[in-house]
């Protein structure tokens, strides 16, 4: 994805919320983003796997290398508003919830869920829009790493798509919260 890392990058260090690592890993791309990595955002640590082990087990690689209390999971091909982290953590910290998300746009800036949430089957599978909200979206996640511990981490089975329902499927078991913060 280095044709995305620029603009995530640069969304990133440029977030008014200071205190954070940046942990970047490479599921073994083909294209430049270990080399634009290195070379551009050289305070990042760099994780490079030998082989692509899909979104989940990359994920739970990187959390072992993290500092922090709290995680804040984000795609490569997203960029977020200088706000959107200490916004995020407040968020967290007022609600208490263990997952939150900030609410998710397209390009154009336009939330095309309508003040939504996707919905999900009996089966786990995403639906239309609704009211109630199941899970937050993994291309944005934020949670606590002892309640990221304490659910399992993210299933290793899933190769990409639905860690993020599952993960929050174990939350809704366990009693945990999930929110959306509106204003991220």
């Amino acid at each position: 994805g280095e044709k995305w890392l620029k603009d995530c990058f640069e969304s990133i260090y440029a977030q008014t919320y200071k205190s954070f690592e940046i942990i970047f890993v490479d599921n073994n791309s083909k294209d430049n983003s270990v080399y634009f990595v290195r070379k551009n955002f050289p305070k990042t640590k760099l994780i490079q796997n030998k082989k692509n082990l899909g979104f989940g087990i990359a994920n739970n690689i990187a959390v072992k290398k993290s500092k922090g209390n709290i995680l804040f999971f984000l795609n490569n091909d997203t960029k977020i508003f200088p706000e959107t982290i200490r916004k995020l953590v407040r968020f967290k910290k007022k609600t208490k919830s263990n997952i939150i998300g900030p609410r998710i746009l397209d390009p154009n800036k336009k939330d095309i869920l309508h003040k939504k949430f996707i919905s999900t089957d009996l089966l786990g599978y995403p639906g239309p829009p609704c009211n109630k909200l199941f899970y937050i979206e993994g291309c944005a996640l934020m949670i606590d790493k002892k309640s990221f511990i304490e659910l399992g981490r993210f299933d290793s089975k899933y190769f990409m798509y639905s860690e993020d329902i599952d993960l929050c499927w174990r939350a809704h078991l366990y009693g945990m919260s999930l929110a959306v913060c509106e204003d991220a």
